[in-house]
């Protein structure tokens, strides 16, 4: 059972080496959305530009406004509330601190090393918790923030980037969607969460390993129906 674990694993790792170096050769990555193949790149450094012109244009227009506030000041208002303290904050440094020293431990065993061996079996106990420790934490400190204006103009450019960089050809000619209302009005809801949810991990370089670790209501993977 062990063997099969590791062997598992070992397959896992050559495949996504292979999915690594057909994105260096074509630059894009296949992805599956609502059951159809569809291709998703980086942004060009062009489109990178504008989308970070935008980002402070906007930044500045809701600053005026005044609808919502800025992270830092809702910050302030979490933690006179003791909704998020300075202990909190402290706490999930640590939780993300703690989880990259765990990848870390878990990844330095070979896997010949793998079957039947004690420490490994802690390794990989000690980086699975610490995963789910780190991704609760990050979760629980995203949702505070939502209503602030970076989150929310980070929101609306995860959108404006979706749009930009996923395509229906392998040689990226067919845009996916013409534009952000018709990705926002496509019917399946649920096909679209996934979709801003596989390009976002594509674009941090977040591989499937960390995905699969992690609960469906955290990772995306739950289903809505």
């Amino acid at each position: 059972m062990e063997e099969l674990k590791v062997v598992t694993q070992e397959a896992k790792d050559m495949e996504q080496l292979a999915d690594t170096k057909a994105i260096l050769f074509s630059g894009a990555k296949e992805i599956t959305f609502d059951g159809v193949t569809i291709y998703v790149r980086f942004p060009r450094l062009k489109e990178k530009n504008v989308l970070d012109k935008e980002y402070s244009l906007k930044y500045l227009k809701m600053i005026r406004e005044k609808q919502f506030p800025t992270m830092r000041a809702w910050r302030k208002e979490l933690e006179a509330n003791g909704m998020w303290t300075e202990a909190d904050e402290n706490i999930f440094t640590e939780s993300q601190k703690t989880y990259m020293e765990a990848y870390k431990e878990w990844y330095s065993f070979k896997y010949e090393d793998r079957i039947d061996n004690p420490a490994f079996d802690d390794a990989d106990n000690h980086y699975t918790k610490a995963t789910l420790n780190y991704m609760k934490l990050f979760t629980d400190r995203e949702s505070m923030f939502t209503h602030t204006i970076e989150k929310i103009i980070e929101n609306e450019q995860i959108v404006k980037q979706v749009v930009m960089c996923a395509f229906k050809d392998v040689n990226m000619t067919q845009s996916l969607f013409k534009d952000e209302s018709e990705l926002e009005s496509y019917p399946n809801g649920e096909a679209v969460i996934n979709l801003v949810r596989d390009c976002t991990t594509f674009w941090m370089g977040v591989g499937e390993r960390f995905l699969e670790q992690l609960p469906a209501s955290i990772s995306g993977k739950e289903s809505t129906n």
